[in-house]
């Protein structure tokens, strides 16, 4: 296949740039064959080349400098599945055509909602202003980012839907304090949930996971991330019997997609009422949703 970048971050998010030409240069500039519109990136910021049947990328003397899974480059030869930072713009390389196709936890749908409590929705575009406008702790970060390294790697190895969704919330479960997770998928001609796959993290894989319509179906209409803590202390919501049921006191949940199309859903909740989610795992989820979705698509 041609060489390609997969945007999963950044002002190009969900977008896929063949690498067609024997020199990509990137940069602010407008005369950038990849043009990033970003005050993070330089005017001339890096170039991208072919170079037989490998890729190589050099950076120009950039101010922020250009980065290879988490580490500052002049010049490196790129793999499949490898991460580029420019700027504030994530890409991963794609040089390999990709099988995306255990059997997981029932997910049922609940009618009823569970949106309460201190609630924040975030946008694609607001998403990004957030995530640039905050800093986890170091040590935090060190440990997100190697979370997203090992899946971006992972997922040239992975074979079928299935294993790859077991594998995404098996690793989310690492770096974000959820009980259960679902990754709920579309069909190609609507944006109706098609299939779904739940795990919950310390049980066994026929226990079912119970997942609020109400939340789904926002985040699918309107495309936008949810975070939610105390969702049982709302005026609207408290007396739902599904929040009762399913005994949940946090959400998180975000959008999956590919450019213009959207693929479905990842969502995540916990009953214990000391856990909260915060900005920072919903920065990281919507980064392995955008890492996701590229393989899903």
């Amino acid at each position: 296949m041609e060489p390609k970048l997969a945007a999963v971050a950044g002002p190009r998010q969900g977008t896929v740039i063949s690498l067609d030409a024997a020199r990509t240069h990137v940069g602010r500039d407008a005369t950038n064959e990849l043009c990033l519109q970003s005050m993070w990136v330089s005017r001339r910021h890096c170039v991208i080349e072919r170079r037989g049947a490998g890729v190589t990328i050099t950076d120009l003397g950039s101010h922020n400098g250009t980065f290879v899974n988490g580490v500052p480059v002049k010049e490196r030869a790129l793999m499949h599945g490898d991460q580029v930072r420019i700027g504030d713009s994530i890409f991963l390389i794609l040089l390999l055509e990709n099988d995306p196709v255990s059997a997981g936890t029932p997910v049922e749908l609940k009618e009823q909602g569970m949106v309460a409590g201190a609630t924040i929705e975030l946008s694609r575009s607001a998403s990004s202003r957030a995530s640039a406008a905050s800093t986890p702790p170091a040590g935090r970060a060190e440990r997100d980012l190697s979370v997203l390294l090992r899946i971006s790697t992972a997922i040239s190895s992975i074979q079928g839907v299935e294993a790859l969704e077991r594998a995404l919330l098996e690793s989310i479960f690492e770096v974000v304090p959820a009980e259960r997770g679902a990754l709920l998928l579309t069909g190609r001609e609507s944006d109706e949930v098609a299939s779904t796959f739940g795990l919950e993290k310390d049980a066994g894989p026929n226990r079912g996971i119970k997942v609020s319509r109400t939340i789904v179906l926002r985040v699918l209409r309107e495309r936008v991330s949810i975070l939610c803590n105390d969702v049982r202390d709302s005026d609207d919501f408290g007396a739902s019997q599904s929040l009762l049921g399913a005994d949940v006191h946090s959400v998180l949940a975000v959008p999956l997609s590919f450019g213009a199309r959207l693929l479905g859903v990842v969502y995540l909740d916990t009953s214990r009422p000391k856990v909260r989610f915060d900005e920072g795992h919903l920065e990281l989820l919507t980064a392995v949703a955008g890492i996701a979705s590229v393989a899903l698509e």
